[in-house]
């Protein structure tokens, strides 16, 4: 197959189906930076190969890589609801990133720098104790008497230490990343539910004559029933962002069955090659808006919904007339999202297995930092608060 001009850059998910065309790959670079959605396009290696856009796949989709993303994203929310947004900033800028409390999609981290859902981890533990001076203006010029618009006051400051100890976050973050996980057991089944439902209410909307609307959009409503079922019987609070994370995982796993769905059509050959060049392009001109980087609620359905109201049509492959289903691709793509959740679940439910290297890493570094005085404290960072944090 030829690799055509309109489609020479792809993004990092994209590095497969672009080696299907040409042996040269390109990728797309989320960046979290204002504009909320930034793409920089940044050419790969020429001697890239199909294992490593396969691993470049799925890293991309990784539900442990996103369970990392949400746990780090609501540590930082409870740090700042405890009065604490210091640590929270010092955790984003070792990220290398800004505005990630409020940052929705999937795709926050650096694949190349975080390639493993543990990689953050396994840096933040070889970071120093960090003593960071906070410099508070107070509120106000005016003091003993004299007028706050007296010209010859000088501002006021107060200083506080604030000490951040890698060791100490980890263990908080990792149970931060263990109540998520038992949270998206759940929330993977309600997924799960909601998408084997697509179908049926994509043909009572068909019958009924609606051009506009493909399905009812059921998730969330089984969602908070769900929740509502939890506390009545006192399971577990939800975590903060457990919507959002609800949306997401929608997203995401929307976004696996695609790959898979892909892969599969590819297996199969020149019955599918139609099939697969229709959804090819499908989900590619609608990368950037439904699946890169920051996006709007209900993404997921979007998708689907676009695709099952395209009408079908007839394209000439090596001159023969092949007609092209979507409704049958999205079924398809449907079938596999099913898969993509069970797998899913049964990933969540070992989570707190994999954690248990990880705490012997945390352990090994703590006996060899014992006996040195609470460890080395790095020199202190200067930072400044804006006016008003004391009175």
């Amino acid at each position: 197959m030829m690799l055509s001009a309109h489609s020479f850059v792809f993004s990092s998910q994209l590095l497969l189906l672009l080696w299907l065309r040409n042996s040269k790959a390109f990728f797309i670079q989320t960046s979290l930076q204002p504009p909320r959605v930034a793409l920089s396009m940044i050419q790969n290696n020429d001697n890239d190969d199909p294992e490593i856009a396969m691993e470049r796949n799925e890293q991309r989709t990784c539900i442990k890589q996103f369970l990392t993303q949400r746990s780090i994203q609501s540590f930082m929310f409870l740090a700042e609801q405890v009065r604490d947004p210091h640590t929270a900033d010092w955790v984003e800028r070792l990220l290398g990133k800004s505005d990630l409390l409020n940052y929705h999609g999937t795709g926050a981290f650096d694949i190349t720098k975080y390639p493993a859902w543990d990689s953050f981890f396994l840096e933040l533990i070889q970071q120093p104790k960090t003593s960071i001076i906070i410099q508070a203006k107070r509120r106000g010029r005016g003091h003993g008497g004299w007028s706050k618009n007296n010209p010859y006051l000088k501002d006021r400051y107060v200083e506080y230490e604030v000490k951040i100890d890698p060791e100490n976050l980890l263990p908080r973050i990792m149970a931060v990343r263990e109540q998520l996980a038992n949270e998206f057991v759940t929330d993977v089944d309600s997924v799960r539910i909601a998408n084997d439902q697509i179908l049926d209410s994509y043909d009572e909307t068909v019958v009924g004559g609606s051009t506009t609307k493909a399905f009812d959009r059921m998730a969330y409503t089984i969602l908070m029933d769900k929740i509502a079922m939890d506390n009545a019987l006192d399971k577990f609070n939800s975590s903060p962002f457990r919507k959002g994370s609800f949306d997401l995982l929608q997203l995401l796993s929307l976004q696996e069955a695609i790959h898979r769905t892909l892969r599969e059509y590819m297996s199969l050959g020149e019955s599918k090659e139609v099939s697969f060049q229709f959804l090819r392009d499908f989900y590619i001109n609608r990368l950037s808006s439904h699946f890169d980087g920051y996006q709007q609620y209900g993404r997921a359905d979007d998708f689907l919904e676009e695709l099952l109201l395209t009408m079908p049509s007839v394209k000439t492959l090596d001159g023969h007339m092949e007609f092209t289903d979507p409704v049958s691709i999205a079924k398809d793509i449907i079938d596999e999202r099913s898969e993509v959740l069970l797998n899913w679940k049964d990933e969540m439910i070992r989570v707190p297995d994999d954690h248990i290297s990880l705490r012997k890493v945390m352990w090994t570094k703590q006996m060899t930092s014992m006996g040195e005085m609470g460890g080395e404290v790095s020199s202190p960072q200067s930072v400044t608060v804006v006016e008003g944090a004391f009175e």
